[in-house]
């Protein structure tokens, strides 16, 4: 499932924030030097605005960009916060058993490929625990990814 970007304002609970990360916005600012119109993938989206990176590069920095979470109730909350990118509503699988009953299971080859870029400015991950298998799934060859940032358990 696919939600377009909407260009009303932000419907936000902290709208008054910039940075809505634990500090990892403006280390990666710092890293691509304040880079303005880039290009972001952040799978494990959450709510669209807690603990969020992308968001900061969307409202501050005028990137475009792709929110995947799983979890369909808080794809509808990230829908409901009004950003600017893509909202996909999609599972990853990481074999190649998918499960045809089930029309929101990608592999991460499949879900690279629908997003129609070949360079991406920041990769966010935070798949609870999957981090590194997205990451050993990608086709480094085929794809220019600036900055990656993995989000780890505290546990």
């Amino acid at each position: 499932k696919m939600f377009h970007p909407t260009t009303g304002d932000y419907r936000l609970e902290n709208a008054e924030k910039s940075d809505f990360s634990r500090g990892q916005s403006a280390i990666i600012d710092d890293l691509l030097e304040g880079k303005e119109n880039g290009f972001f993938v952040d799978i494990g989206a959450g709510d669209g605005e807690t603990n969020s990176v992308s968001l900061y590069f969307e409202r501050e920095r005028k990137w475009h960009g792709v929110l995947v979470e799983a979890d369909e109730t808080k794809h509808r909350l990230s829908i409901a916060k009004n950003r600017r990118s893509e909202l996909w509503n999609f599972r990853i699988q990481f074999d190649n058993k998918i499960d045809t009953d089930l029309d929101n299971v990608v592999r991460p080859d499949q879900l690279f490929e629908m997003l129609n870029h070949d360079v991406i400015d920041l990769l966010i991950v935070n798949l609870k625990g999957s981090e590194l298998d997205i990451i050993s799934h990608i086709d480094f060859t085929k794809y220019n990814i600036k900055v990656i940032t993995i989000e780890r358990s505290e546990e």
